[in-house]
């Protein structure tokens, strides 16, 4: 053995090594003091005892956010948080426990400590840029719907806004493509404005649904438009859903309203009226929407088109005039609308006689119009036809029909009488447009009336 200055010996694990110096230490421990021999004992005893690093500190909550295993000294321990190795062996959890006291480890403790504890609005803009920002994406979307832009015309909007306003922050982080347009349209706007209506319609009493089906394509779409009474706006509509309906069955019609009913927590015994088209359908006697619906809301009323009742009767009253007017009419669009070489030649024409071009076509509730156009270009049109002749093969035909209808004077005749009685069908058409909202006040106050008494 090897003596120190402080008398403290250093055990050694090597045991020939301690036989051969037994001799020496003998004698020196008769030269030295009694005090001397207790020290060395002591020491010894010591270094026997040296603390290893133990796994199960690792479980403890105090201790397991920074404490980590040395791999190279298992008298030693590794600190997540200063990055630097500690000495365990004489002390253990004491000098752990000491570590932690240590200014240094209390500073990059707190330092940690916020890293971990940062927001996720600590990685996106600004609450104020991002409100901006949302907004004119939003803004931008609803300006496209409202007027039935394309989402590929927003898209294209959208890098010329770039372009333009280059120098705004707003405009170069904007970003709303055609497949981001149609989520914020689906997904934020109509859940939005359908959440208000619903809000709006649970504070009124009752409310009335219209409905009729259109033709996309190959698709069916049913869009179901909702009115109801508040005392701020009076009557108000509203498109609460577009359903797609292959069938226009009177059952399938039925269970569709019941659905959308449902799934908007919509009470059907709170519904006053449908409206429709005067389809047997929408009102027959026997199996329609009408009737079906009436099974199970006793107090239904309806809500027919009477501008559909007009047309209607116009439809069966004019064909006992002695001149089918709208046949002649649907006959002079087709011969039109199926040649541009015949248009240009009448263009021609009326340019010749100097007056103004006007084009004829036939749509539902146009009648009126049609006739008091015809009537304007009656003589120059007549003379058109008139003048066409037929013999000769390079020139353009003239339908008989056409030719006998303005030969006649049995037509302008019984155009003018017609373009005279349409004039105050037309009014009052118009007049049921304008209306309308009375109309429906009048049908929501007769259910109420009628429900109340229930």
């Amino acid at each position: 053995m090897a003596y120190n200055n402080d008398y403290e010996i250093e055990i050694s694990d090597d045991s020939e090594a301690t036989t051969a110096t037994t001799d020496v230490e003998s004698s020196s421990f008769r030269d030295k003091p009694a005090t001397n021999i207790k020290e060395k004992k002591i020491s010894s005893s010591k270094s026997k005892r040296r603390c290893i690093f133990n796994q199960q500190w690792l479980k403890d909550p105090k201790y397991a956010p920074f404490l980590r295993e040395c791999r190279a000294n298992k008298y030693f321990a590794h600190c997540s948080i200063c990055k630097s190795n500690f000495s365990i062996s004489n002390g253990g959890v004491y000098l752990i426990n000491r570590h932690i006291e240590f200014a240094n480890h209390k500073r990059f403790a707190e330092i940690q400590a916020k890293k971990n504890s940062r927001s996720i609005c600590d990685f996106i803009p600004p609450s104020s840029a991002l409100t901006k920002l949302t907004a004119a994406e939003l803004s931008l979307v609803y300006h496209g719907v409202r007027h039935g832009y394309s989402y590929i015309s927003q898209s294209c909007t959208v890098d010329l806004l770039k372009k333009i306003f280059n120098e705004s922050e707003i405009g170069q982080n904007i970003s709303c493509g055609k497949t981001k347009a149609r989520e914020l349209s689906v997904n934020v706007l109509a859940p939005f404005f359908t959440s208000k209506i619903i809000q709006q319609i649970a504070q009124s009493s009752f409310y009335s649904l219209s409905f009729d089906g259109s033709n996309k394509g190959t698709i069916k779409m049913f869009p179901f438009i909702i009115n109801y009474f508040t005392i701020q706006c009076g009557i108000v509509r509203s498109a609460l859903e577009i359903v797609e309906q292959p069938r226009e069955t009177a059952q399938n019609i039925v269970d569709t309203l019941r659905d959308l009913l449902k799934k908007h927590n919509l009470d059907i015994q709170k519904l006053t009226s449908i409206g429709a088209d005067n389809t047997n359908t929408n009102y027959g006697r026997n199996h329609s929407v009408f009737t079906i619906l009436q099974l199970e809301v006793v107090n239904l009323l309806k809500g027919n088109c009477f501008c559909h009742v007009l047309s209607n009767s116009v439809k069966v009253s004019h064909q006992h005039l002695p001149v089918d007017v709208e046949t002649y009419l649907s006959q002079l669009y087709s011969h039109f609308n199926s040649s541009s070489k015949r248009i240009a030649e009448l263009k021609e024409y009326f340019e010749f006689v100097e007056i103004e071009y006007l084009h004829i076509k036939i749509r539902w509730l146009s009648l009126y119009n049609s006739i008091d156009r015809l009537l304007k270009v009656y003589e120059p049109l007549s003379s058109y036809f008139c003048d066409i002749n037929n013999d000769n093969a390079d020139a353009i035909t003239c339908p008989r029909a056409i030719k006998i209808f303005f030969s006649s004077n049995m037509s302008k005749c019984t155009l003018y009488f017609f373009h005279q009685i349409l004039f105050d069908i037309q009014t009052k058409n118009l007049e049921l447009q304008r209306y309308s909202n009375l109309r429906q006040l009048l049908i929501y106050t007769e259910s109420s009336r009628v429900c109340s008494k229930n």
